[in-house]
């Protein structure tokens, strides 16, 4: 039987070994070898691959500080014992040195450690709080029902104004609680200037996002959970698959309640820190940026320090958003409960928003699947309005920072260094996504060819010849539609992932990164956009990026329905867990055997 089973799943894998070949050797003739899928630690040493030289620095300042501190000690003691005090005799002991530095020296060591095509039933979990997150997870969904699958997608409504992001599956909606919509609320019309201001991967940014987080998340899952009965319909379903993403744990602790057949996890944008830690994904802070980090360069040791601390700080933030959750559905369901990283180790598959032919090259998992770019759909044909915007000038530049920054709270001085930069391209016409164009005559009187918009059809927009530019704040979306249209981009990244997809894009080559500091500087705007907009060079790496996208050996859809197809039928493979997940990191870079030989 388990011999039958095996063929089975040979026969079922979700691309061939015929169709790899065949279609990477075709992909190989056509574009040669690829930037991304070069590593960056081809020039490192070992020492400096597994940052040991980072480690061994760390042991000399502290066994350097030890030493010092004990010499300081032994000097107050000899100074006591040759001065003799009235009253109550006074002495300082130093007791047990070589005991103190080596339980010192251990606590070090953990710190850093720390066949017929039968429809399947598919289940979403797609908790509503943020735009990007739930199209992507929308788009899974609708793009499994045009398959001919049953999907429903399970939305927990944090904030309905968001949309569904669904349009083809059943929904199942539960509603936010009043205190959760009331905390959101004020975090959603509160103050965002200071993502404007603020260094974008600082640890103080990240860590000012995560109570927000821990509250919402935790206030809403134990509200969700109170929903007993429709819990229990959705088990009695029999999914054979369930997705959720790893933002939200909620949908994680789900789905061991709800019993799918299969378990999907996802990541709504590159895979995070802590999911790679999770699922036991390599993590190389040597030569791989962190999920929110810039460019890391390998051959200088400052670059990697800054990088192996963003990503300590990302493990640990991401383990405190997911503590409280955890804590919810134990306190519920009773001690036995299993720990949420282990249920995500156990899922068949992780999706992640990202593609191989965009991005650093770094050690990966079979069990990983990149569907980055599902979202671009075909462009749509422009309306009049659209069409007579865009042959007003000889070329249009739009300009958007996303849904989270909106442009109204920027301050007003970087409002007016970016219309004083536009004014002096006056053959362009400059198209900019802003929430309250009345806002113009405040910062932009008389610049006549900068036209504020409430929305705009990006996608469409960037398809069409005379979009020339496109200066964004490199979010996902944005992200991989530039790619998908070879349009010549400027990349202001604000926060949280997008300074890790900005860095990427200048990379391989389809954008150029102003720093959002710059931002008041009109004239430093100004030579970035002629730069991009001049320089034939830029439009021709961004062109080469739109037929990579266009003739990669696998599309993203084709990705997604196989490795879900494959999940229902055959459930999670032993093969595709990494036993390296439990281990400790002294273990696991084989540290305490280097501490051995040294």
């Amino acid at each position: 039987e388990e011999a039958a089973r095996l063929r089975d799943k040979l026969a079922s894998i979700p691309s061939s070994p015929v169709q790899k070949f065949v279609k990477n050797v075709e992909f190989a003739a056509k574009f040669g070898p690829s930037k991304s899928l070069r590593p960056l630690n081809l020039q490192l040493s070992t020492i400096q691959f597994y940052g040991i030289d980072i480690v061994l620095i760390l042991i000399a300042a502290f066994a350097v500080s030890t030493f010092i501190l004990f010499e300081v000690f032994s000097l107050i003691r000899r100074v006591f014992s040759l001065i003799r005090i009235k009253g109550d005799n006074f002495s300082a002991q130093i007791t047990s040195i070589p005991t103190m530095i080596s339980r010192l020296l251990l606590l070090f060591l953990f710190a850093i450690q720390i066949d017929s095509k039968d429809p399947l039933k598919i289940l979403v979990y797609n908790p509503k709080f943020g735009h990007s997150h739930s199209v992507f997870l929308g788009n899974i969904a609708d793009i499994l029902s045009e398959e001919g699958h049953n999907v429903t997608t399970l939305i927990p409504e944090i904030y309905a104004p968001f949309a569904d992001g669904t349009t083809k599956s059943k929904i199942v909606k539960i509603p936010v609680e009043a205190a959760t919509l009331e905390f959101f609320l004020q975090a959603v019309e509160g103050d965002f200037s200071f993502i404007f201001k603020s260094e974008g991967w600082d640890k103080s940014s990240m860590i000012r996002q995560m109570p927000l987080l821990q509250h919402i998340f935790e206030q809403q899952c134990n509200y969700t959970l109170t929903f007993e009965k429709e819990i229990e319909e959705l088990k009695n379903e029999k999914f054979d698959v369930m997705i959720a993403e790893t933002f939200d744990h909620c949908g994680i602790g789900l789905a061991h309640l709800i019993s799918p057949h299969s378990l999907i996890t996802v990541s709504t944008t590159n895979i995070f820190d802590y999911l790679s830690y999770q699922i036991g994904q390599p993590l190389f802070p040597s030569h791989v940026p962190t999920s929110f980090g810039p460019f890391v360069d390998p051959e200088s040791i400052v670059s990697r320090v800054e990088n192996l601390i963003a990503m300590f700080t990302s493990l640990w933030m991401f383990r405190e958003i997911e503590k409280p959750t955890e804590r919810i559905f134990k306190e519920k369901y009773g001690d036995n409960f299993p720990d949420l990283a282990d249920i995500i180790a156990s899922s068949a598959f992780t999706l992640t928003n990202s593609d191989p032919f965009l991005d650093f090259a770094k050690p990966t998992l079979r069990k990983i699947v990149e569907i980055g770019g599902i979202g671009v759909r075909k462009a749509k044909k422009l309306d009049k309005e659209w069409e007579s915007l865009l042959s007003l000038r000889p070329r249009t530049v739009l300009v958007s920072f996303g849904t989270v920054s909106r442009a109204f709270l920027m301050p007003v001085e970087m409002k007016k260094a970016l219309a004083q930069a536009f004014s002096r391209f006056p053959d362009t016409t400059f198209v900019w996504k802003y929430e309250k164009p009345e806002d113009k005559e405040q910062f932009a009187q008389g610049v006549d060819n900068l036209i504020l918009s409430q929305w705009m059809p990006q996608n469409d927009l960037l398809e069409d010849e005379r979009v020339r530019g496109f200066l964004t704040h490199a979010g996902k979306g944005s992200y991989f539609e530039i790619a998908s249209r070879g349009t010549p981009s400027l990349l202001v990244p604000l926060f949280g992932d997008q300074i890790r997809n900005a860095a990427a894009a200048e990379f391989v080559g389809f954008g150029k990164i102003l720093d959002k500091s710059n931002l008041v500087d009109a004239k430093k705007i100004e030579e970035a956009l002629r730069e991009i907009l001049e320089d034939e060079e830029h439009r021709a790496k961004a062109l080469e990026v739109k037929r990579i996208m266009e003739s990669r050996p696998f599309t993203p859809r084709e990705l997604l329905v196989k490795h879900v197809e494959f999940a229902a039928k055959f459930g999670p493979l032993k093969s595709l867990q990494t036993q390296g997940r439990t281990l400790p990191y002294i273990v696991y870079y084989n540290i305490d055997i280097i501490g051995c030989l040294l």
